[in-house]
């Protein structure tokens, strides 16, 4: 095995730090957020990696065995896919470093995915709290959307949303 070393890696060797993988766009920095690596987040960030980038979109059509079968075909329904930014997916685990990181690197935490789960709901509320707190700096409560639940609520009564809120 070969061990990495900042003179070997390719981001020493000013690989494109954007480049995207062919089947659903992902890029290295969601990578590293939706695995819980914030050194290398800050590693990606700081070598210019979008911190806006965004997967691809694409329809994903719901059926049942039931309709199928009843040749009801009418019923079924498309839903959105994709669509994740490198914070919705350090939201999504949990990583509240790395959500850290991409904020402070411009990332939008009023952020969400097309069917309109923000960053905030994505963080699967038993860590939303936490979530919160790292957030709460780079948010402005003028800014938050008014549709936009705990977060909304919580700039409402102007305090941070409590464990037992977020849960």
């Amino acid at each position: 095995m070969i061990a990495i070393t900042a003179s070997n890696s390719p981001l020493a060797r000013r690989a494109n730090v954007n480049a995207r993988e062919p089947s659903h766009d992902q890029t290295a920095l969601m990578w590293a957020a939706a695995q819980k690596h914030p050194q290398v987040v800050q590693a990606l960030v700081e070598r210019g990696a979008d911190v806006r980038a965004r997967t691809r979109v694409y329809q994903q059509t719901v059926t049942s065995e039931v309709t199928q079968r009843a040749g009801r075909e009418e019923l079924n329904y498309s839903v959105p896919r994709g669509g994740s930014t490198p914070l919705l997916f350090a939201a999504r685990v949990g990583d509240a470093e790395s959500v850290r990181i991409l904020i402070e690197a411009g990332a939008d935490v009023n952020d969400a995915l097309p069917d309109g789960t923000s960053a905030y709901e994505t963080s699967g509320y038993r860590s939303a709290a936490a979530f919160w707190r790292v957030t709460r700096p780079a948010v402005s409560c003028a800014a938050v959307d008014a549709g936009s639940s705990v977060a909304a609520a919580a700039c409402a009564r102007k305090r941070t949303p409590s464990t037992t809120e977020a849960t």
